[in-house]
């Protein structure tokens, strides 16, 4: 899988952290769904909760159906807000456009059209853990969103 994050550096150093650590947990799901492990220690790093047990289900599909993840996509439209008790909000966008499935016993990639499905809106919430790593805590998503139609 290739990523772009679009999304720009604010200057403020708690939003800046926040999208890092956002990188990184989307980064460690893909490693889980490449590496067929649902229980996989890097995603479990980035977070918790409820986040948590939807991404454990989201890699367990993957497991299910012998897949992974392939391609390019692409994350962009970031906007956040940190509050000083050590929580953030976070909501992006992805481009779906050019990353498939991939079947693990036969090769195949199941290359599909775009279309408005390709575009998805994230909600994250998230804390600082005592470890200063900004934890997702929340995690819902929108397939189809106008808003990341771009």
């Amino acid at each position: 899988m290739t990523y772009t994050f679009d999304w720009a550096k604010t200057g403020d150093p708690a939003k800046d952290a926040v999208l890092a650590d956002t990188e990184q947990r989307i980064k460690a799901v893909d490693m889980a769904i490449a590496e067929q492990d649902p229980l996989h220690e890097a995603y479990r790093f980035y977070t918790e909760g409820t986040a948590a047990a939807g991404t454990e289900k989201w890699i367990q599909s993957f497991v299910d159906h012998e897949a992974r993840t392939t391609g390019v996509t692409r994350f962009y439209d970031a906007d956040g807000t940190v509050d000083k008790d050590g929580t953030a909000a976070l909501v992006y966008c992805e481009d779906q456009g050019k990353a498939y499935n991939k079947f693990l016993e036969t090769g195949k990639v199941d290359v599909t059209p775009v279309s408005k499905d390709s575009y998805v809106v994230y909600a994250a919430t998230l804390r600082k853990n005592e470890n200063g790593v900004w934890v997702t805590e929340r995690l819902s998503s929108q397939r189809g969103s106008a808003r990341c139609r771009t």
